[in-house]
């Protein structure tokens, strides 16, 4: 089945990536989204705003329908939001994460979300955490269109178990996984 189809029958996603090619294959998912009108909540939890932006924009991307939380930029200095983002104080606060992602989905009428890797948050949290949290997040936002997860196939900032654990733990959740890192769809 291609990408596309894949994306349009199913709500919740994950898509496995390869950190060598991260940026191209998450460029290539948001770009298969059929519904071009679209609002994305993009969440970066392993790359900040400024650097999503000038990757995107590289390739080509309409920012205009993206409105970006950034868990990063705390790292090196306190941000003003801008018009399109919110800047987090850290992204050791799991529960501050996940009340502004509800927040700015109700908020800016996004109904697409992208969490840009879920991998990374295993540097603050253990997959269980990881995992009641995506729990929480798919039992409230039951209404939108997509829900789509990116995670490090092989994270090289963890231990390989968790990350094994967290991917086997969103396979029980997702409607697929699709291993874009090899272009090999599973489940």
């Amino acid at each position: 089945m291609s990408l596309k189809k894949d994306i349009e029958k199913s709500k919740f996603l994950v898509f496995l990536l390869d950190e060598d090619h991260h940026i191209d294959e998450v460029v290539e998912v948001t770009k298969s989204l059929k519904n071009k009108d679209s609002k994305i909540c993009y969440v970066c939890l392993s790359r900040t705003f400024d650097d999503v932006c000038g990757d995107f924009e590289k390739k080509g991307m309409d920012l205009k329908r993206f409105y970006f939380i950034d868990v990063l930029s705390s790292h090196y200095g306190k941000k003003k939001n801008e018009k399109n983002c919110l800047f987090l104080d850290s992204p050791t606060n799991i529960q501050e994460i996940k009340r502004t992602i509800l927040t700015v989905l109700k908020e800016k009428k996004c109904n697409t979300l992208i969490l840009d890797t879920i991998s990374a948050m295993l540097v603050y949290h253990d997959a269980r955490n990881i995992e009641q949290f995506t729990n929480d997040i798919l039992l409230e936002e039951q209404n939108k269109e997509k829900i789509i997860y990116m995670a490090f196939k092989h994270n090289l900032c963890t231990l390989p178990h968790e990350n094994e654990m967290l991917i086997n733990d969103l396979n029980m959740f997702a409607d697929k996984m699709i291993d874009i890192s090899l272009k090999k769809a599973s489940k």
